[in-house]
């Protein structure tokens, strides 16, 4: 089963301007906890762990930078970085 990290509702309400920040703040530390946990649960290769933080540290920049001009640059990364692990961990099941 593969793990799904960008969906929908997600992606609208951290994107949406009438979300209110900690809302916003609560989405990002699930987020990040999510992604803590599958990098303990599953046997990942290198590339595989090194997206995963890198993820995380970029969604601590999100957090930060919630109300500021980048976080439309920020959310845009986060969201690529999450469909490349999606993808990478699809990949991996595939092997």
């Amino acid at each position: 089963m593969a793990e799904i990290l960008v969906d929908a509702d997600w992606g609208l309400s951290l994107g949406d301007e009438a979300t209110p920040s900690a809302t916003k703040v609560g989405l990002i530390e699930a987020k990040q906890q999510q992604l803590m946990k599958l990098k303990k649960k599953l046997k990942l290769s290198n590339k595989q762990i090194y997206l995963i933080d890198i993820t995380i540290n970029e969604l601590t920049n999100l957090k930060i930078n919630l109300e500021a001009s980048e976080r439309t640059l920020l959310y845009g990364r986060v969201i690529y970085l999450l469909r490349q692990i999606e993808n990478e961990l699809q990949d991996g099941l595939g092997s």
